[in-house]
């Protein structure tokens, strides 16, 4: 209960079970009360913090999954998992947006960049925090349905 990979691995198989109905049925039939993901990526990090739980993890399995479309909604939820575990990390906060704004969520996106824009003003390689939410902004296709 305390391995930070097994923890970690457990959520991550959460996520990816809950992609289809017959992921989502065995969950429920194998470990019918199960928790969120983030309630073990959290029980992972406080098990070891410079285990597998760093950031770039995140940011590595992320960015594996943004050219994905139907990867955006799992995305969401483990970047969002990993924004709250790193909330000083500029990087997730990036990548999140580049989630949200693959759902449609402009404004949300719009947000998660300005945060990381605060939290590393390089993120905007010399450009305003204007311009580089507007060039994020026009970055991605969105989700139009």
């Amino acid at each position: 209960p305390y391995s930070d990979e097994l923890l970690f691995n457990w959520a991550y198989f959460i996520i990816l079970s809950e992609l289809s109905e017959q992921g989502r049925a065995a969950l429920k039939e194998v470990a019918p009360g199960y928790e969120r993901p983030v309630v073990y990526f959290k029980r992972a990090f406080e098990s070891n913090p410079n285990g597998v739980m760093r950031a770039k993890t995140f940011t590595d399995i992320g960015a594996r999954w943004l050219g994905r479309p139907e990867m955006a909604q799992a995305g969401l939820e483990y970047l969002g998992a990993g924004v709250e575990i790193h909330p000083n990390s500029a990087a997730l906060q990036e990548m999140l947006g580049d989630f949200q704004l693959r759902k449609g969520e402009k404004a949300r996106a719009e947000e998660s960049y300005r945060k990381a824009f605060a939290l590393d003003a390089n993120a905007g390689k010399g450009a305003s925090v204007d311009e580089y939410v507007a060039r994020k902004l026009s970055s991605l296709p969105v989700k139009t349905n």
